[in-house]
């Protein structure tokens, strides 16, 4: 890259990357931040990082053949063969979420038919919101293929739902605020600091 276009490439860590999420999502304000993707998912404070390979790609790739009625036992099973605990988590009074299918949740739950990032900044979930939600993407069947805020997502939300539900017991989360912001803007805003 640098020969062929003069740009410096910067490489990083599991640990930077998580960082650098922490930063762009939860910035001053603090508390514990969750980020959900393909492959894994992240718990992270200003204290601890831990990272599980629990993300909503692999739970497809693990469960497609479970129906609708076993699969939230099933998930519930396998995130908690995966995530352990950490008390360092437990008394954190505020929670972000980040990742497409964080936000995603929380346009489907503002009853947004596009993605609005400002709005899902506005949106926090419970465990409650989650079950209904879980509830009413189950009621849609194939038409979430349909739902353009799902298109890229019909096949994995479901099971991305279940994650974030099972991750926001077992570290008790009553309530998760999304971000529309993440590493990128993590990483840019400590590129800014070092100028």
């Amino acid at each position: 890259m640098k020969k062929r276009v003069g740009l410096d490439v910067d490489v990083l860590s599991c640990q930077r990357e998580e960082l650098y999420a922490y930063k762009g999502a939860v910035g001053t304000k603090g508390g514990g931040f969750v980020e959900l993707g393909g492959g894994s998912a992240q718990i992270v404070n200003k204290t601890a990082a831990l990272s599980f390979p629990i993300g909503c790609v692999r739970a497809r790739d693990e469960f497609s053949a479970c129906g609708l009625l076993e699969l939230g036992e099933q998930l519930a099973c396998w995130v908690r063969k995966h995530v352990i605990s950490a008390d360092c988590f437990f008394n954190e009074a505020r929670w972000t979420g980040a990742g497409g299918t964080i936000t995603t949740l929380a346009a489907l739950f503002a009853g947004l038919s596009h993605y609005d990032g400002a709005v899902v900044n506005n949106i926090s979930l419970t465990q409650a919101d989650l079950q209904a939600l879980l509830e009413e993407l189950a009621l849609m069947g194939e038409e979430r293929r349909c739902h353009p805020l799902l298109k890229e997502r019909h096949d994995i939300i479901i099971y991305a739902a279940y994650i974030l539900l099972e991750l926001m017991r077992i570290f008790r989360i009553n309530t998760l605020a999304a971000s529309d912001a993440d590493g990128m803007e993590g990483y840019i805003k400590e590129k800014l600091l070092e100028l």
